[in-house]
């Protein structure tokens, strides 16, 4: 009986979980069958139904060292994707991976501000560890899972299915895929572009400068303002001194916003993106530097992030040693 109660409290807990943290699995599913994508869909499945089953071999493989292993691992992805989903409603890419990296700095001021999701997604931590450790309830199941066929190895299986799916999808392929595994394949496919991601060399400006109209440009690029924060037009409540000096500005914001944290566009604007072949011309194109220097300008950059963060100074935004002290 004790037994019946501790299984049944096991898989419930487990079950309850898996489906707290894969909230889009349903509609997903939903998508791939009514547009009749059906090798998407076969992938889709074979993917769960391996990573639903070696989360049970784990949960149930004797030896709590083991068990205790891969909870801790599993349980962070778990809580890190279902705290992402509370604060954005949607599930984290690896785009949304390189952007933690590149944005790291931030970190004190998110948990500031998102300290209740990151709460919640402890407490879910908590919880799958605990579904994963507690012991094993049915002699049944240890006696089987002693078996040479299992090992301990077996999270590792998911783990590149799923960066496969990604490395092979161009980095998509990851939605709804289980929140136990994607979050470690992810991270894995992103930390290995990190280190060993190549970019072309930029092109030299193609244009002829003409003569200057300006003795000098100011460049002012503002953090955490959305384009439409920033208004030239007469009578407008937002920015009116602005405005008032219209024929003095151009205003890019409208441009370069494509992204939800300020580094995006901030990058799009220094590297002259074109957004109709986005990914290749941010590695490509003249920088703006590279543009002001064949106009006969001499650039100076001044790096002015807020003291409050304790960055100051520190080349943010994706601003390298090199391209800061180039000016």
């Amino acid at each position: 009986m004790k037994r019946g109660i501790l299984l049944t409290l096991k898989c419930g807990l487990l079950l309850l979980l898996v489906l707290i943290t894969n909230q889009g699995f349903g509609d997903r599913l939903r998508v791939l069958v009514s547009d009749q994508r059906l090798l998407s869909l076969a992938i889709f499945i074979f993917i769960w139904m391996i990573s639903v089953a070696t989360l049970l071999v784990i949960a149930f493989l004797p030896g709590i060292a083991v068990r205790a292993l891969w909870a801790i691992p599993l349980g962070i992805a778990s809580a890190a994707g279902y705290g992402y989903y509370i604060v954005q409603g949607a599930e984290f890419t690896i785009f949304d991976v390189l952007n933690f990296w590149v944005s790291s700095d931030d970190a004190g001021n998110a948990y500031n501000y998102f300290s209740d999701a990151i709460r919640s997604a402890a407490f879910i931590f908590v919880l799958f560890v605990v579904a994963i450790v507690m012991p094993p309830s049915s002699r049944t199941l240890r006696h089987t899972l002693k078996a040479r066929y299992w090992s301990p190895l077996l999270p590792v299986l998911p783990v590149l299915l799923i960066a496969g799916v990604v490395v092979m999808r161009d980095g998509k392929g990851s939605q709804a895929l289980p929140m136990q595994f994607s979050p470690i394949s992810l991270s894995a496919v992103a930390a290995y572009k990190i280190k060993a991601g190549t970019f072309k060399e930029r092109q030299r400006v193609s244009m002829t400068a003409g003569t200057p109209l300006s003795r000098a440009i100011v460049l002012v690029v503002d953090e955490s303002i959305r384009a439409d924060f920033i208004s030239l037009e007469e009578g407008n409540p937002v920015s009116p001194e602005l405005a008032s000096l219209r024929d003095h500005w151009v205003n890019f914001g409208p441009a370069v916003s494509a992204g939800n944290c300020s580094y995006l566009s901030n990058a799009l604007l220094r590297f002259m993106a074109d957004r109709r072949y986005l990914v290749e011309t941010v590695h490509t194109s003249p920088t703006i530097w590279d543009y002001a220097r064949e106009a006969g300008y001499r650039t100076l950059f001044i790096d002015a992030q807020p003291t409050f963060q304790d960055v100051y100074g520190k080349l943010q935004n994706l601003i390298t040693p090199a391209r800061g002290a180039a000016g």
